[in-house]
């Protein structure tokens, strides 16, 4: 199983241009940024914007909501776009969500890799605890953007709307 995933890893990283023999990412993998759009109240469409507030220990909500773009890192893959859907905060106000690249390609690398971490149509499942959404949230005053290390080699990347 193991040999399987790493020989697809290597098989996109040679279809990418992130092979031995080349370390130039070629422009036409990258996904290029798009207006936002999609964002929802419902999480039955996916989303490219979400709303946060930072939380106790309790999960009791101790400031006010604000809005962020999201977007994603995956290994050795350049920041790409995402969506999300299926967004809750659980009684502690740890977070938990679905999340998608938007390109094809990172799709695929991120789902050789990721394994049991995915939904049954594809979504990869996130956790971030409430310490790491409030660290961000204090990080995003000072700040345009922040990465969260949310584990497995997937950074969320959060940017002020």
């Amino acid at each position: 199983m193991k040999k399987e995933i790493l020989s697809e890893v290597n098989e996109i990283k040679k279809m990418m241009g992130l092979d031995e023999q080349s370390r130039t990412i070629p422009q036409d993998t990258v996904a290029i940024k798009s207006s936002i759009e999609n964002f929802n109240t419902n999480n039955k469409v996916p989303a490219k914007l979400i709303y946060l507030t930072p939380r106790d220990s309790q999960g009791n909500v101790i400031g006010k909501k604000l809005t962020y773009s999201i977007s994603g890192k995956y290994s050795f893959l350049p920041e790409f776009d995402v969506e999300i859907r299926n967004i809750r905060r659980d009684g502690n106000g740890t977070l938990y969500a679905e999340a998608k690249p938007i390109n094809s390609v990172v799709d695929s690398a991120m789902k050789a890799g990721a394994g049991d971490y995915l939904t049954d149509d594809g979504w990869l499942e996130v956790k971030v605890p409430t310490s790491k959404i409030n660290g961000a949230i204090n990080k995003l005053k000072k700040s345009n953007s922040v990465s969260i290390d949310a584990g497995e080699g997937i950074t969320i990347i959060l940017r002020n709307v």
